[in-house]
């Protein structure tokens, strides 16, 4: 049948029409060609808009985004203005299913629409499953959007209840959703997740792992010894057989150098850091190594006024140890009016836009992460934030860069 036509029947509208999408997420996977082509399912669901379900609507924005398709402008406008009109009408799965389904898509949902999905997951937190908890947490830290104080609190509490059914999943989700926001779990909530973790750690897949010990870098944690040696040994199965993809075994890196800096010789972790280090060996630097590096506008701008400066630089260049690349690495030259020469230099990280949480200026876990690597392995590392750079002529980007700079060396010498 062509897939130009229509579905019939504005009768049952809503199930018709989330059976329509859900036959193009059978077709990614290997079923056959969908009856109905999205702009035809699309307008069906305009069509139907004024009598669509909360349910209706959270599992069509389930559907787009298992398909990876984002909906049209005016159905995804239609949608919000729908689901907003009966928000008090959404169940805590609805009210999960759709925050996932807009990260999934890396769409922002408009705010109030926002604000009324997280009211509502407050007023049904009671009926969140462990599933419900890990979907919202990730949804807001793939969005790079901190939940309110309010929100936040309520889904600890729910998720301290409910730990003893978090599978391995949940807890690698919510774990990495925490340390991509920057925000610290509550005492509680960090001894429950932990404690499930032990429980379940040998049914963590690879990607499990890497995000779990991931997360535990980023938040400046070290796992109990139980938990690091479990993870350390059910890693080292894992990467005897192959089974991390690059994302993963740069993870893994990232956590051992990490463990490394934080570790003395006395350190009861420091047989299951030996064991990783050595299984993972050069694939963990390679997979660092493999990583490109993408040279911005804003980058080159940068670039340009230290060497207006007179700065002795390397741009681009890897750190041997953590193997980030690191934008600039800067030791002051005699026309900077210092002798300061630190044993590293200083690292110029230039950050645009995705180095920070969504609307904010506040960085998310990934750049917190390298900040604080690089600073303990010994560079003076300082950050260009975008906003501060700003549309500026050259006099100007150089006079901050030389102020910047300046404090930089002024601290070091200081210290």
């Amino acid at each position: 049948m062509a897939v130009s036509k229509k579905p019939s029947g504005a009768q049952g509208g809503g199930r018709q029409i989330i059976s329509a999408l859900q036959q193009h997420v059978d077709a990614r996977k290997g079923a056959g060609p969908p009856r109905f082509s999205l702009d035809v399912v699309e307008e069906k669901a305009l069509d139907a808009m004024d009598t669509l379900t909360a349910r209706d609507l959270s599992a069509m924005m389930n559907k787009f985004g298992k398909i990876g398709a984002h909906p049209g402008k005016e159905v995804l406008e239609g949608m919000e203005r729908r689901g907003l009109a009966i928000i008090n009408t959404y169940d805590a799965k609805g009210v999960a299913l759709t925050l996932h389904a807009y990260a999934k898509l890396k769409t922002h949902p408009g705010r109030a629409m926002l604000e009324g999905l997280e009211g509502r997951a407050m007023a049904k937190i009671g009926d969140f499953i462990p599933q419900d908890l890990s979907n919202t947490l990730w949804a807001y830290a793939t969005l790079g959007v901190t939940p309110g104080t309010e929100m936040l609190g309520s889904v600890e509490r729910r998720a301290v209840a409910e730990m003893h059914r978090f599978v391995p999943q949940n807890i690698a989700n919510t774990l990495w959703a925490y340390a991509t926001l920057g925000v610290t779990p509550g005492a509680e909530l960090l001894d429950a997740v932990e404690g499930q973790a032990v429980a379940e750690m040998r049914r963590f897949d690879p990607q499990n792992i890497a995000n779990t010990l991931w997360a535990y870098a980023t938040l400046e944690m070290v796992p109990g010894s139980e938990l690091l040696s479990g993870l350390a040994a059910h890693g080292v199965e894992n990467l005897n057989t192959g089974n991390f993809i690059s994302e993963h075994l740069r993870q893994l890196h990232l956590f051992v150098v990490f463990l490394k800096l934080e570790s003395s010789p006395n350190d009861a972790f420091v047989e299951s850091l030996t064991v990783l280090e050595e299984q993972l060996g050069a694939a963990g630097r390679a997979a660092m190594a493999d990583s490109k590096a993408t040279v911005s506008d804003l980058q080159r701008q940068v670039v340009a006024s230290v060497k207006r400066l007179g700065y002795d630089y390397e741009e681009e260049t890897k750190d041997p140890v953590s193997g980030y690349s690191i934008d600039l690495l800067v030791q002051p030259s005699a026309s900077s009016g210092s002798d300061y020469r630190s044993t590293l230099g200083i690292a110029i990280e230039v950050d645009g836009p995705a180095h920070f949480l969504s609307n904010t200026r506040q960085a998310n876990g990934s750049t917190l992460l390298k900040r604080r690597l690089l600073k303990k392995l010994g560079y003076r590392v300082v950050s260009v934030p975008y906003w501060e750079w700003g549309i500026k002529d050259d006099n100007e980007h150089d006079a901050y860069l030389r102020r910047l700079l300046s404090v930089t060396v002024e601290d070091a010498l200081d210290s």
